[in-house]
């Protein structure tokens, strides 16, 4: 069945929000990807991107995780918490 269901993307914009698709549609999710800087209990945080695929990490380790941010030095966090990075500055 999971072979012929077309995947879906599922978009949101705060870090609760996030986390309750994730946990909703886990056994389906192939892969999570997060911007560096997103809301988190209202307020934009600089870190609730990289908390989140840490969160998605400590549930499901198989899937891949992508962290992407304006600031290179985002680089290195993406890399402590084994996820691929996208600079958007990048040509």
């Amino acid at each position: 069945m999971a072979m012929r269901a077309r995947p879906k993307v599922l978009i949101t914009n705060s870090y609760e929000r996030g986390l309750r698709l994730f946990n909703k549609y886990e056994p389906f999710i192939l892969g999570a990807i997060s911007d560096a800087r997103i809301p988190r209990g209202g307020v934009l945080d600089e870190s609730a991107g990289v908390a989140l695929l840490t969160q998605i990490k400590r549930k499901r380790f198989d899937i891949p995780r992508l962290l992407y941010s304006s600031e290179s030095q985002n680089a290195q966090r993406a890399k402590e918490i084994s996820a691929g990075f996208v600079d958007k500055n990048s040509p």
